[in-house]
């Protein structure tokens, strides 16, 4: 991508449905309830201030596409 660029990964999946409640709430339309894994709390944190001094933000999935 070159110099200009600086890329950062996820490091896997950083948000899942809540262990402790079914986490889609189902008389509102089936709208899931997602919440930022606590293994990955430090990671979102470290993005988040990579964006802050981003000017454009490019994402991309993976091919699995889970």
């Amino acid at each position: 991508m070159g110099k200009d660029y600086q890329v950062e990964a996820s490091i896997g999946h950083i948000r899942d449905l809540p262990e402790k409640n079914i986490g889609v709430d189902i008389s509102g339309g089936f709208i899931p309830d997602y919440e930022i894994s606590p293994n990955k709390k430090k990671r979102v944190t470290e993005l988040k201030n990579f964006a802050k001094n981003a000017e454009k933000i490019i994402l991309a999935t993976d091919p699995d596409r889970e």
